[in-house]
């Protein structure tokens, strides 16, 4: 049997002093995506974790790091509540164990909450993938458990080695049309963006998004941005924009990672509306990615309606929620 000691880190400091540990056992995790790598995590809470206390799990045999449950606790509205580092910003979230203690870790992460009841309220693991160990059931007498589904993740497998197959002819025309209307507005370029010219890029989706959304988060952008950096560093960022006369109109942020291409953040010029600059830059995004070898993209999580004008599969996310005693606030 595959024995394990649970240990908790309470300090920013031991918790980036964990790093290289931390980095050998995601690359030993082959299915581990990239909002597991300790640079995703430990960025977020550079940013977002001055109000929570860290209270982060590692798993250990032998004295080698083989787990590690990324957590904080907050305090919100009088509730004490346990929650994965990354949420948010995170399209899914899971923790990180060496497969031939996957069952045992969970086991121990689990038998250590209850037994720490008294100092939380609310542990709320979300958005799960539908493989997560978090979702097996089990869980500490006395304590109630409830699992429900949260989001939807969509996937694309491009087949035949074309982009077009995965979509109808009548979409493909309306496409053909689209980008005959942005040839008629000048010079159309589609680009890669790299080194000094990633700043800019990034300065637009921001600005992009902020059009939209008409909200605007100094911190979501800090984080984009250094994920950014750190992908652009490991040689994975894939930040695409879509130019006419030279004038950036969408730019898509995504990366790859382990033969896997990823969509993150899409963001368009309001005043290019009518030529679906987003969708056209979807398109250059994937054709770029197939170049490349890469035939699975992950659309990631949300039911968009132009993500469905590819043929995605989609799986469901979840939320699991333990609660030990009636919440002060509860409805």
């Amino acid at each position: 049997m595959n024995e394990v000691s649970v240990d908790v880190i309470t300090r920013t400091a031991a918790l980036n002093d964990l790093r290289s540990e931390w980095e050998l056992l995601w690359e030993d995790c082959p299915e581990a995506s990239p909002f597991q790598h300790p640079f995703w995590l430990l960025c977020w809470w550079e940013k977002f974790g001055t109000d929570k206390r860290l209270s982060t799990l590692t798993f250990r045999s032998n004295g080698h790091l083989v787990g590690i449950a990324p957590l904080c606790l907050l305090s919100e509205g009088g509730i004490r509540k346990v929650m994965p580092i990354g949420v948010g910003l995170s399209d899914y979230i899971d923790c990180l164990f060496a497969t031939p203690f996957r069952k045992i870790a969970v086991h121990e992460l689990f038998d250590y909450l209850a037994d720490r009841e008294k100092d939380w309220d609310l542990c709320e693991f979300m958005p799960l993938p539908s493989d997560s160990l978090l979702l097996l059931p089990c869980s500490p007498n006395g304590i109630l458990s409830v699992i429900e589904p949260v989001d939807t993740l969509t996937t694309l497998e491009i087949p035949s080695g074309c982009v077009h197959s995965s979509i109808s002819a009548h979409f493909s025309d309306r496409l053909k049309e689209a980008h005959a209307r942005a040839s008629r507005l000048g010079e159309v370029q589609f680009e890669i963006q790299k080194g000094p010219l990633i700043a800019p890029a990034m300065d637009h989706l921001s600005n992009f998004r902020r059009l939209r959304w008409n909200h605007h988060s100094p911190l979501a952008e800090q984080f984009f941005r250094a994920t950014a950096e750190e992908f652009a560093r490991r040689s994975e960022l894939r930040l695409y924009t879509l130019t006419i006369n030279h004038r950036i109109v969408s730019v898509l942020y995504g990366f790859v990672q382990r033969g896997r291409g990823y969509l993150y953040l899409t963001g368009f010029d309001p005043d290019y509306k009518k030529i679906s600059p987003g969708v056209l830059l979807i398109i250059s995004a994937l054709e770029s990615l197939l170049a490349e070898g890469i035939s699975r993209c992950e659309f990631l999580r949300g039911r968009e309606a132009f993500k469905y004008r590819w043929k995605v599969k989609e799986r469901l996310t979840y939320v699991r929620r333990l609660q030990s005693t009636p919440l002060k606030n509860a409805q």
